[in-house]
């Protein structure tokens, strides 16, 4: 019995997205980019069908030069008021991740929902991001 009790109180409330993240879970190993943009409303996998997206072109997209796109250190006091499309190096994989950081959340498509100082254990150097409207709020959503 003591031993379900520790289980008990070790278990972590299961983190619920924001009402408008439509999280999801990515297919491939690929796809990271694509399910980040299928989040935000927009059609990710439409827009970069069967290839990894790159962070510029992502940007490009949403108006932003390579210059454009900031450094973000995560801490605890990190939140975002937009949605952002970050970039991150995770030690549990080689190559970049896209995830989206959106209040104090972050919305990895093959992890899952962490608040941003416990998301920050899976990443091993500093994040690049720049903030894309949700698909609904974007007045050009239907070039996209």
């Amino acid at each position: 019995m003591p031993n379900l009790i520790a289980m008990l109180l070790k278990r972590k409330t299961k983190l619920v997205a924001d009402s408008r993240i439509r999280y999801g879970k990515q297919q491939s190993d690929y796809d990271c980019g694509q399910t980040c943009l299928d989040m935000l409303g927009y059609d990710g996998h439409r827009m970069f069908p069967g290839k990894a997206v790159i962070e510029d072109k992502v940007a490009e997209i949403f108006g932003y030069a390579r210059d454009q796109i900031r450094c973000i250190d995560f801490n605890e006091k990190t939140f975002f008021e937009l949605p952002y499309f970050l970039t991150v190096m995770r030690g549990d994989q080689w190559g970049w991740h896209a995830v989206i950081g959106f209040k104090d959340q972050i919305y990895c498509p093959s992890l899952g929902i962490f608040k941003i100082p416990d998301y920050k254990k899976y990443i091993w150097n500093s994040t690049t991001g720049f903030p894309i409207p949700f698909a609904e709020d974007n007045n050009k959503n239907n070039t996209y």
